[in-house]
């Protein structure tokens, strides 16, 4: 049996030596375009918000997830109109002559060529623009969550230990769903949106141990979601799991946590 890459065939070393190196180098570059991404933008704007998710994810009534998080980026950026709001196919600035939100995407064609050209890979592109944000909203999905699953564990990460808030909102896509998320493995709380009786749940931790909670014979709403990604959420210092039916509550929701966050800070 084959324990070692010496032990290879010359040709095979050969192919995998030439890899490694490829690997080495497109790594080297993730972290100098991560620097230099951050220098930029942080040297232009007051802060960065991401707003993540599956592109191709289809909620009741034929929503696309692309167009939600369209919706969300471009709310976010007139809210925080000194901030650039980076999402994995445009960033959106908010323009102060024409008071209108201008979606460009020169940062993400950049990155699409420097992937074209082997520079960096795909993943990388998802990394770079997930690890350069200190504040991200992701739309976490049932299911599909391929990309925006990198750019939830690299933004958790924190490796410029600049981030301030995630907030990670699950949609209920009923109203009975919503009035019976109580199963005893998580602890959920409810708040106002606003005046106008709107509701969302916070998950602030999970009660159960991973055996129990996976084995859950309520097998309620947020079982739909993977207990490893539950769990690094609900724990993670600066990061907020939401749950709400409407996804048109996301900037508000969003809006009231940071602003909650930068008084009590």
């Amino acid at each position: 049996m084959t324990n070692d890459i010496t032990q290879l065939d010359d040709e095979i070393r050969t192919k995998y030596a030439k890899g490694i190196a490829k690997t080495e180098e497109q790594n080297k570059n993730e972290g100098e375009l991560k620097e230099e991404i951050k220098k930029e933008l942080f040297g232009s704007f007051g802060g960065i918000i991401g707003v993540f998710g599956s592109f191709s994810y289809v909620y009741s009534g034929d929503v696309v997830s692309e167009d939600i998080i369209d919706y969300i980026a471009t709310q976010l950026c007139k809210k925080n109109k000194d901030f650039i709001v980076i999402t994995g196919r445009a960033h959106y600035i908010y323009d102060a002559v024409t008071r209108k939100v201008v979606r460009e995407r020169p940062l993400q064609d950049t990155l699409q060529q420097f992937v074209e050209q082997n520079h960096i890979n795909w993943i990388h592109y998802s990394t770079i623009l997930a690890s350069v944000c200190n504040y991200a909203t992701f739309i976490v999905a049932p299911a599909i969550r391929s990309t925006s699953l990198i750019e939830e564990t690299e933004f958790c990460k924190n490796i410029f230990k600049h981030n301030i808030l995630g907030v990670f909102v699950y949609f209920v896509e009923n109203q009975d769903e919503e009035d019976h998320l109580e199963c005893g493995c998580y602890q959920l709380d409810k708040f106002d949106i606003d005046d106008t009786g709107q509701k969302f749940y916070l998950c602030k931790k999970n009660l159960k141990g991973e055996k129990d909670a996976v084995n859950c014979i309520n097998n309620g709403t947020l079982h739909k979601i993977n207990y490893a990604s539950l769990k690094t959420l609900i724990d993670t210092v600066f990061t907020y799991l939401v749950i709400t039916k409407r996804w048109e509550n996301v900037p508000d929701i969003f809006q009231g946590i940071k602003s909650s966050l930068l008084e009590t800070g």
